[in-house]
């Protein structure tokens, strides 16, 4: 990767950071819809400077630039995103239709994502330049600010009204140790049950850092892999990426949706079991008791997401050709539903009322690891390129195995009122 695109991804995950913490909180404190079109508009005004950053010379480009650099950094794409999980948690109270609303919404995501690379790289060829793909993406933006603002209701209005009272009474120290809460708020707690210290959510977020570091250069490793080694066209690549973004919405559409069919049957062999009127039953529903329902279904299909996707990163530099190559990328579609299940046992290990902040927390922590993952990679990748092209690859799986076993010491009855 070269130093500016570099420069401009450590940026953005720099961003990413500073955005996470603070819209986590504070949408947890004013509501998610207003945070959802003040990023809208971020995202959109950040195309609008770039636009005119190609359009200038001199002087004001280089100022223009500034301006997108910074801006861009802020109405980071990702944070939409974020709100779009933490709508889908409000509107949910157990980890089966948690889980199942926010693999419809990876779905719609990838959906959008699949023809991007190739209808990006048609329009270029079509226009014969690339600012007419930005003025495309700038109306799409500005058409999705313009639904958040006229179409989204508010999914936390509860929370909106109970606690930003509270918090127009603290003064701004407070306020700002506030934005720093979903970080705080992954601390070691006390399980009061079990008479143990409850490393949870510690855990969690170290395996999610490390798995973030591993995972986050495989795109641009395959992209550098096989115009070097195999001597792909760009448009060759774009393709094999949409395919591979088309994969994995076929497989949240249909083959995650029967695995999470097989929860209560899971949840009988491997769940919690109590002791009922002398026979042994698994604690299944647990809404009666008051008690917060099992994890460890979602838990288990988070971990095979993680170490699949690893043996499918191994597995790249054993190709022998481009369709090999291409064939092998496709498998990654099988580990889809990774994100999705992460952030149901995200929710299950804490209060409700914090699982925006819990959930915004892991993103900080897996955007560091976005941020290491990039540096540490890219120079692997760059002095290893001409000798052992495929070494990267073997680092990625090594590291994203580590945190699979990391996310594997996760124990569910650490979870929330469990």
């Amino acid at each position: 990767m070269d130093p500016g695109t570099t420069t401009g991804y450590v940026g953005g995950s720099i961003g990413g950071v500073l955005v996470y913490t603070v819209v986590g909180h504070f949408s947890a404190v004013h509501g998610r819809r207003p945070w959802l079109i003040i990023m809208g508009a971020l995202t959109t005004l950040a195309l609008t400077t770039f636009i005119a950053f190609m359009r200038s010379d001199g002087l004001l480009s280089v100022f223009m630039l500034g301006i997108w650099l910074v801006i861009d950094s802020l109405g980071h794409p990702q944070s939409m995103l974020l709100l779009g999980s933490m709508f889908a948690m409000d509107v949910t109270d157990t980890p089966a239709s948690r889980t199942e609303h926010l693999a419809r919404l990876s779905t719609v995501i990838l959906m959008a994502k699949a023809p991007s690379y190739f209808v990006g790289g048609l329009i270029s060829k079509w226009a014969q330049n690339v600012e007419t793909v930005w003025y495309i993406a700038w109306i799409i933006c500005a058409s999705s600010l313009l639904y958040a603002v006229y179409s989204v209701p508010e999914s936390l209005p509860q929370r909106h009204e109970g606690i930003s009272h509270l918090d127009q009474s603290r003064g701004r120290f407070q306020l700002l140790m506030g934005a720093l809460r979903p970080l705080l708020i992954l601390k070691p707690t006390w399980n009061h049950k079990y008479r143990t210290r409850n490393m949870r959510l510690p855990i969690l977020a170290c395996g999610v850092f490390v798995a973030a570091l591993g995972s986050t250069y495989i795109i641009t490793a395959y992209m550098v892999y096989s115009t070097s080694v195999y001597h792909l066209r760009p448009d060759e690549t774009g393709a094999t990426l949409s395919f591979l973004m088309a994969g994995r919405s076929l497989y949240l559409v249909t083959i995650f949706p029967a695995i999470l069919k097989l929860r209560s049957r899971f949840n009988a062999r491997f769940g919690d079991h109590t002791r009922l009127g002398g026979i042994e039953e698994a604690n299944i529903n647990t809404e009666n008791s008051g008690k917060s329902q099992s994890s460890k279904f979602d838990l288990a299909i988070m971990v095979l997401s993680i170490t699949l996707d690893a043996f499918v990163v191994m597995s790249l530099p054993l190709t022998q050709n481009k369709y090999q190559l291409g064939a092998v990328m496709m498998l990654f579609s099988f580990g889809a539903g990774y994100q999705a299940t992460l952030t149901t046992v995200s929710a299950a290990s804490c209060d409700p009322t914090l699982t925006g902040e819990v959930v915004a927390g892991l993103h900080v922590i897996a955007y560091l690891g976005d941020i290491i993952g990039v540096l540490v990679l890219g120079s692997v990748l760059a002095s290893t390129i001409d000798v052992s092209p495929g070494s990267v690859f073997i680092l990625c799986s090594v590291v994203m195995l580590s945190g699979s076993i990391m996310l594997s010491q996760v124990k569910d009855r650490d979870r929330w009122n469990a």
